[in-house]
């Protein structure tokens, strides 16, 4: 698949952007996907035409709203827009894209909890690094996009400097206060599940290694006991060096 990237002194337009290594990344979890990760030592990115709850996802970039970055290149390359060179995201194409997405934050977030686990007691939060969690992909083979989504207006331009970066945009007023780190993993045609309508085919297994990758665990604030000793069993397993700590958010 061919790449388009604008040069550009405009670093507005630019929807990547790097973190230091050691910026912490958080994901809540529920029990049964803890479980699953122990199991397959996989993490499962979800295909992006499953985020049903933010319509604009992945929408392609409108012809008459561009950017200054996107209106000098067209004015240096003599095109009038991205129809000449670049479809935008068809819903087809987002059935290519999955993502995995992580909280920036460098302590517990109340609203993240609430949203991601509901508030199950039989839930946690993976901690780790921007560095820790990038070496966690590398057996990998398929090239993995990351960078911390760039929030903004549907008004707003979202440049497409290639063929991932409209998946780097979402909604500020409905998402902004998520802090969201992206991975995100594109496929040909040719790799995706047969039959798209199916579990299956909504999310891909990615090799994750959990030993570089999480350096601690935070257990829900109302974690049950019996969850408590469950989770330690299982960590013995992959982690057994790793920090387990309490929420410093609610009172048990």
């Amino acid at each position: 698949m061919r790449s388009i990237l604008i040069s550009t002194d405009a670093s507005d337009d630019y929807p990547y952007t790097q973190l230091p290594g050691d910026r912490l990344l958080w994901r809540y979890i529920d029990e049964l996907k803890f479980n699953d990760l122990v199991l397959s030592r996989q993490f499962w990115f979800s295909r992006i035409d499953t985020f049903t709850d933010d319509p604009s996802e992945g929408s392609k970039p409108s012809d008459a709203n561009h950017s200054p970055g996107e209106a000098k290149f067209f004015k240096d390359f003599t095109i009038s827009g991205w129809g000449e060179h670049y479809p935008g995201a068809s819903d087809e194409q987002k059935t290519h894209h999955f993502a995995l997405c992580w909280h920036i934050n460098q302590k517990e977030n109340r609203k993240m909890w609430k949203r991601y686990t509901k508030d199950n007691p039989r839930s946690l939060a993976l901690v780790g690094s921007v560095k820790s969690l990038q070496s966690a992909f590398t057996n990998w083979t398929r090239r993995i996009t990351d960078s911390p989504v760039k929030y903004c207006l549907p008004e707003d331009p979202r440049p497409q400097f290639d063929y991932t970066s409209i998946f780097f945009y979402k909604d500020k007023e409905m998402f902004g206060w998520e802090k969201e780190y992206r991975f995100l993993c594109s496929l040909q045609p040719s790799d995706l599940p047969f039959r798209l309508d199916h579990r299956e085919g909504q999310r891909i297994m990615v090799p994750f290694n959990c030993r570089t990758a999480i350096k601690r665990i935070v257990l829900h604030p109302k974690a049950p006991e019996d969850f408590r000793i469950e989770v330690e069993s299982k960590c013995q397993k992959i982690l057994p060096r790793l920090k387990k700590v309490e929420s410093s958010i609610f009172n048990r």
